[in-house]
């Protein structure tokens, strides 16, 4: 028996029996939403995913096979993610299902560690632990981003600063002392 709480968005369906018009057997169907409260599905079907259908839990396990989703382990590894500046910004997953993402730039190195909001009692889509939303690598990006560009500034107004000290004498500039 197929249980809708134990399902997800991430799993597909296949048809195994017609159901009404709609009987292309074997059509492999995308699903979009689950309400278990109402115990109703919504799915999509056809080329592109043209067209939606709705159902009952009851006729999910009446009409359709449930498809485990194929998923890859995490590795843990390195994997890249775009540029800032040229920089090549890289990204691994955490075992707590954290992104670790950093750039690498003139012997420096920055980086953030992003945890999404619902971390701690969302279900981990596609089974990952590191297979990420798409979302939450373009968060942990962004939050990068700002840290390089902070650092940037960061390093730019010492360097003017620095520059300004070591050279006041010299420019005739004097310091109001109390």
């Amino acid at each position: 028996m197929i249980n809708i709480n134990e399902l997800n968005t991430d799993r597909k369906i296949k048809l195994k029996k017609p159901m009404g018009c709609f009987d292309n057997l074997g059509e492999v169907c995308e699903i979009v939403k689950i309400d278990t409260d109402e115990n109703v599905i919504n799915f999509r079907f056809g080329t592109d995913g043209v067209h939606l259908g709705v159902m009952s839990g009851d006729e999910l396990e009446k009409y359709f096979d449930v498809i485990e989703p194929a998923v890859i382990p995490d590795d843990y590894d390195w994997h890249p993610y775009g540029f800032i500046d040229g920089h090549q910004v890289r990204y691994q997953a955490q075992e707590d299902g954290g992104i670790f993402m950093d750039i690498r730039y003139n012997g420096v190195v920055n980086s953030v560690t992003y945890y999404h909001p619902e971390i701690g009692y969302r279900k981990i889509q596609n089974g990952q632990q590191g297979k990420f939303y798409e979302k939450d690598l373009k968060v942990s990006y962004f939050k990068l981003q700002k840290a390089y560009y902070d650092q940037l500034y960061n390093d730019v107004h010492h360097e003017v600063e620095s520059e300004y000290f070591a050279n006041r004498d010299e420019c005739g500039l004097e310091l109001n002392e109390w």
